[in-house]
């Protein structure tokens, strides 16, 4: 087909067409507003102690990691941080 037979089918079906798009756009909406809203998140976070040669600076690194860690998990369930979800 050319473009000229294209647009002749579209000038002559133009409310037809109309007529399907208004009906999809009104099932989308239906469908939309009649799905309850759901929203869900995950994250991890690393924790990594320093990458020194030094074994001495390696193991202050791993105990400062190692207290930090729960202290991190219990700031984050506060009510402070909470109410800002």
């Amino acid at each position: 087909m050319t473009l000229r037979a294209y647009l002749r089918v579209l000038r002559e079906r133009w409310l037809l067409i109309v007529v399907f798009v208004l009906i999809a756009t009104g099932i989308a909406l239906v469908i939309t507003t009649l799905t309850p809203k759901s929203y869900s998140a995950t994250a991890q976070v690393l924790f990594s102690s320093s990458t020194s040669a030094d074994p001495s600076v390696q193991a202050q690194a791993n105990a400062f990691v190692t207290t930090q860690v729960p202290t991190f998990a219990k700031v984050i369930n506060s009510p402070d941080v909470l109410k800002y979800i």
